[in-house]
């Protein structure tokens, strides 16, 4: 029964398993030795990447855990890229503002100028017409070469100074080859069909570099990323040489990175939903792409034959970056917050989108995120308008579907403990005007909620036994068994209206049913128990009222005998 496990054990300890890149509660045992023996088992069984034990040491005092880590073997999660600013990439030569770290350094030091101008790092570089509508817009470049020096001098020892002045070398060289390619032409795509570009490209040296110019070039048609998106996809094809789709997805993978296109193309105000779109279309999975346009439908197609893996990095990245900074997923109060990132992990888990970023799983960046929402302040300010231990309890436990996490919910759990642990608290919950039954009926619903919660098991038997031992006190302080004994009404009857009690709802889980039971047992056993039907005349009124008590007997969860296993009939003692 409830509250025979675990009974006042102040100190425990918890051994865990990690796989993946989750944490599960494996065993909890009393005694230290025990625990590491069976971790190091666990360990050399070689089911888990890692293993930890924790002592876990519960103070009756605060009603609250503390968690102590005495053991840990195995390999250390690798902190993600979003956990740190991302030092700018180091340029040592002209080639160097062409490789994917290169032109992500670009991006993020020109970020309003390029979002503004709907424009991308690859149509600068290959594109000298828009490198000097940059140059002349007043001083962008200047202040993306002194952030990028700042950052990348943490590396080369140098001063600020002789940084920039080796980068803008580097800018007038890769410029002037520029100028050289375009002075020569670079295609035009309008005039052939691009297959036929393609195939007069494909034994030229030089390839890569004027077919980037040639779209580039291209692109200036058109106004703003959508339609530069929209161009690219009718571009793309599933049949293309290597080297031409990789091009295409980088300048895909650009264009989708400007402010407000991503948005846009999934057609979602709601931010948790845009973010699920995000996280199906890095995979090629949208579902429902009609209202996004032909263009949608198409890069989901080419995502989903993984034609296209620099775009679907850099939207898993957005993902990343969103859920890793401070983007709000959810208005409302902290229910609403956690229920938004509970959202995600139901959506794009249960599509098995439980993908890694940077080493790091999304899972584990939901916890992350679940546990930044979390702490002293956003707890106190949600509990802030319930005035009762009752009300502030059901709150948290309106809260505990939507946090994630073994940890996020221990700490849950130390929230909840004092408020049926603490002498204060106690007196709301026992004493007061109420009637016993009201008192204990709230104490009921209070250890059901408990009980079908995913908190983990210790703190679900620490919390439903607590809340057993006030209704406890309750029924001994209202003399509930004693004045029953005291009614001068047959046995029968008595035990039917306790019955009545347990079958409703009137009695936890553990010791107060116990003790509701037995008391129940006794009256049945009582001799006088079967003069209260005996003395009702009609056969067909006693009949009612035997199966009545029968039905009670059921819906309380008793055997007929008062025990389990076969059942009696009090009546005529044959098996039911």
């Amino acid at each position: 029964m409830l509250g025979s496990r675990h009974k006042r054990r102040n100190v425990h300890f918890e051994v865990h398993g990690l796989r993946g890149s989750s944490w599960t509660v494996l065993e909890i045992f009393d005694d230290q030795g025990q625990a590491t023996r069976a971790a190091d088992k666990l360990f050399r069984s070689t089911t888990y990447q890692a293993v930890r034990v924790l002592k876990e040491r519960y103070d009756p005092k605060t009603g609250q855990f503390h968690s102590f880590e005495i053991l840990y073997k195995g390999r250390k999660l690798k902190p993600s890229k979003f956990d740190a600013g991302r030092p700018a990439a180091l340029c040592e030569s002209p080639q160097d503002f062409f490789s994917q770290a290169g032109r992500r350094t670009i991006a993020e030091n020109l970020r309003s100028t390029l979002d503004q101008w709907e424009m991308t790092p690859l149509e600068i570089l290959y594109n000298l017409d828009n490198y000097l509508r940059l140059d002349q817009a007043g001083t962008a470049i200047q202040a993306a070469v002194q952030r990028a020096a700042v950052s990348q001098v943490k590396e080369t020892g140098e001063s600020v100074g002789e940084r920039m002045k080796k980068l803008y070398q580097l800018i007038d060289t890769a410029v002037a080859d520029l100028k050289k390619f375009q002075e020569r032409g670079f295609p035009v795509i309008d005039e052939k069909r691009f297959s036929e570009l393609l195939e007069s490209l494909s034994e030229k040296e030089g390839r890569r570099f004027i077919l980037c110019g040639a779209i580039a070039a291209d692109l200036r048609k058109c106004e703003g990323a959508h339609a530069k998106l929209r161009r690219l996809v009718a571009l793309m094809g599933e049949n293309h040489p290597r080297w031409v789709a990789r091009i295409l997805d980088n300048f895909i993978s650009e264009t989708l990175m400007n402010a407000g296109l991503i948005e846009k193309l999934l057609d979602e105000t709601d931010v948790v939903e845009r973010l699920i779109g995000i996280g199906r279309l890095a995979r090629g999975r949208l579902s429902d792409t009609e209202r996004g346009g032909p263009e949608l439908r198409d890069l989901n197609r080419y995502l989903q034959l993984e034609l296209l893996p620099a775009t679907r990095e850099m939207l898993l990245d957005q993902l990343g970056q969103a859920l890793k900074g401070n983007t709000r997923l959810s208005s409302g109060n902290l229910r609403d917050r956690c229920r938004a990132i509970a959202r995600l992990k139901d959506h794009l888990i249960r599509e098995e989108l439980d993908f890694s970023i940077e080493g790091t799983a999304f899972s584990e960046i939901l916890e992350t995120r679940c546990a930044r929402l979390l702490n002293a302040p956003s707890i106190a300010a949600y509990l802030e308008e319930f005035r009762t231990p009752a009300d502030k309890l059901a709150a948290l436990l309106d809260l505990e579907p939507f946090v994630i996490g073994p940890a996020n919910k221990r700490m849950l759990a130390n929230y909840m403990l004092p408020l049926v642990t603490s002498s204060q608290n106690e007196a709301f919950w026992c004493q007061g005007d109420e009637s016993p039954t009201r008192k204990a009926r709230r104490l009921v619903c209070m250890q059901q909620r408990v009980l079908a919660s995913s908190l983990q098991e210790l703190h679900r038997e620490m919390l439903a036994g607590r809340l057993d031992q006030l209704c406890v006190h309750v029924y001994e302080e209202a003399e509930l068994f004693q004045r029953l004994r005291r009614q001068k009404k047959s046995a029968f009857v008595r035990a039917e209206q306790l019955l009545a009690l347990i079958a409703d709802g009137y009695f936890t889980e553990g010791r107060a049913r116990e003790l509701a039971v037995e008391e129940i047992k006794r009256y049945m056993r009582d001799k006088s128990f079967m003069q209260g039907l005996a003395e009702i005349d009609d056969s067909e009124e006693r009949k009612k009222r035997l199966l009545a008590f029968r039905s009670l007997l059921a819906r309380a969860g008793i055997a007929e005998d008062g025990t389990s296993g076969k059942q009696t009939s009090p009546a005529s003692g044959e098996t039911a």
